[in-house]
């Protein structure tokens, strides 16, 4: 059903968890896959496959122009960029520093409008469609105690997603943004004390954790030809719990 064969698809944050999970579905559906991430390590066995390709790339040291250069050079036309990086802040909302704010708006949020910009400036350029899936989060619908700070990143991703959907969809550029709930990984894990587990459970319908290949059949969907009428969207991947009361 979800034939990707041929398409070249543009991971950021590929060495995490869910992406690297989300890759390797990709690739198993005929897509090439280019990873961006810090540590190759995380990936090792992915990235052996002959159709993922791995570029190291640090947010805070290297150069985003020069990487989309290259991998323009090699790929030439990118049919889908996912913008996975992210980090996460349990701090309270009086400990947080300007400094903190800073580093974690860089990351989940100016650095996705940067790349998100330059994949648009291109796509145009080739005068071909385009596909930009942005992952968000449940706290950026529902503010969640103890992610203050991170619900506030990607709520302001949400809004600046819609927004390119919104004024590029007539260049047939669509921009959805993925809305994971919980999703237990290395950036939360720290956050999820035995109390705070069963309050998310009990909330739940489905009273279970999220497991990374949940993801996979949304983000299929958006990659194929069957999902071109899908723009703006915020698709919740979530077991029920943001459309439930407690």
């Amino acid at each position: 059903m979800f034939d990707l064969s041929g398409n070249n698809i543009l991971v950021f944050g590929g060495t995490g968890t869910l992406m690297s999970e989300i890759s390797h579905s990709l690739v198993s559906h005929g897509a090439n896959v280019i990873i961006v991430g810090r540590n190759k390590d995380k990936v090792e066995k992915l990235v052996s496959h002959e159709n993922i390709t791995f570029y190291k790339f640090d947010i805070q040291e290297d150069s985003i122009i020069i990487l989309f250069d290259a991998i323009y050079k090699k790929y030439k036309y990118i049919n889908m960029l996912i913008n996975g990086a992210g980090i996460n802040s349990s701090k309270d909302i009086l400990e947080t520093k300007y400094n903190d704010m800073l580093n974690l708006f860089h990351i989940n949020f100016f650095f996705v409008v940067r790349c998100s910009q330059i994949y648009i400036e291109k796509t145009l350029q080739l005068n071909k469609p385009g596909k930009i899936l942005n992952i968000g989060s449940i706290s950026g619908i529902t503010p969640l105690s103890k992610v203050f700070m991170y619900s506030a990143s990607k709520a302001a991703l949400h809004n600046f997603s819609k927004n390119i959907a919104r004024e590029y969809g007539d260049k047939n550029i669509t921009t959805n943004i993925l809305v994971p709930g919980f999703f237990p990984a290395e950036q939360n894990r720290e956050i999820l004390s035995e109390s705070r587990k069963k309050d998310i459970l009990d909330h739940t319908p489905l009273h279970r954790f999220g497991e990374p290949n949940d993801l996979c059949g949304m983000v299929l969907l958006l990659a194929s030809n069957m999902s071109n009428f899908i723009n703006g969207s915020e698709l919740v991947i979530d077991g029920g719990f943001n459309g439930t009361k407690i």
